[in-house]
């Protein structure tokens, strides 16, 4: 669907049966959009829950990014995708990427061609945590999810937390939500 036109879009690539999207993001300046979710293929191309497409504005016409592929395998699925500059991190309740069980809940990836999910490693922890959602404001990625708390060197931050978007670091913010608090679910984020 297109604001501007207020129609439907026909062009954009199907999931496999039973695939969702849960995140979209619009890369207007490359002509390019990230879907994110839970799928398998789209526009009959085999993708594990992310795609780059690339949109033809002239045609209003998508098409799957035969270059870029950074999941082949992914035992649960994104929530959320958040862009900051080359840089896409992918949040869920995933718990390994491409057989890589170190590879749990926050990731990134880079928007070049050929690119895997890098080494960074947020921290986030416990036996039944997902990442929900990301939002980026300026060099801020803030995460929020559902008893995800994030560990290294003796720093913890319980269920939303703050990263600098450009280096991986986790910032000072600390809202202090209680860690013992079994019902806290930050399922989205807004900034105001």
């Amino acid at each position: 669907f297109t604001v501007k036109s207020q129609s439907l879009v026909t062009t954009f690539p199907q999931l496999n049966s039973g695939g969702q999207i849960n995140s979209v993001i619009e890369d207007s300046v490359n002509n390019k959009v990230y879907v994110a979710g839970n799928f398998t293929s789209i526009g009959g191309v085999n993708r594990k829950n992310i795609a780059r497409l690339h949109h033809n504005v002239a045609a209003n016409t998508y098409s799957v990014d035969a270059g870029w592929n950074p999941v082949l395998a992914m035992n649960g699925e994104i929530l959320s995708i958040a862009k900051y500059n080359n840089r896409i991190y992918l949040a869920g309740n995933f718990t390994s990427i491409n057989g890589n069980t170190a590879l749990t809940y926050l990731r990134r990836t880079d928007t070049t061609a050929g690119s895997t999910i890098d080494t960074w490693n947020a921290g986030f922890i416990g036996p039944s945590a997902s990442v929900n959602d990301l939002v980026v404001d300026g060099t801020n990625l803030y995460v929020a999810g559902n008893a995800a708390v994030y560990d290294n060197g003796g720093t913890i931050r319980y269920n939303v937390c703050s990263f600098n978007a450009s280096t991986g670091a986790l910032n000072a913010w600390n809202p202090e939500t209680h860690p013992n608090n079994s019902s806290m679910n930050w399922g989205s984020l807004e900034i105001v």
